[in-house]
C-alpha cells in the first residue's frame, strides 16, 4: 500500500492492525487500507477537477475555459482509463 495516498492516522492504523492484529482483522486491515487509498485518490481527483475551470478561467477567456476543462475531463477521467482498464 502506498501510505502517501491516505492521511497518516489510518495508514499508521491499518500498519499496525496488519503487523499485530488477529489472523480475523490483518485481512480485513489490507481491505480497508485499499479502500482508504482508493477513496482518497477518488476525492482528489474531483477536487482537481472541480478546480480545473476555475484555474483556466484565469488564464484564458471563459468560454475556452469551459470547453478546455470539459474535454479534459472527458478524456482524462472517461475515455483514457476505460481504453486503459479495457485491455
Amino acid at each position: 500500500m502506498h501510505t502517501s495516498c491516505v492521511s497518516p492516522a489510518v495508514a499508521t492504523a491499518t500498519s499496525l492492525w496488519q503487523a499485530c492484529g488477529t489472523e480475523h482483522r490483518a485481512p480485513r486491515a489490507t481491505c480497508a487500507a485499499a479502500a482508504a487509498a482508493q477513496v482518497t485518490l477518488l476525492l482528489c481527483n474531483a477536487i482537481a477537477m472541480e478546480a480545473l475551470p476555475i484555474f483556466l478561467d484565469k488564464l484564458m477567456q471563459e468560454w475556452v475555459a469551459i470547453l478546455v476543462s470539459v474535454t479534459a475531463v472527458l478524456f482524462a477521467g472517461e475515455i483514457f482509463p476505460q481504453a486503459i482498464c479495457s485491455k
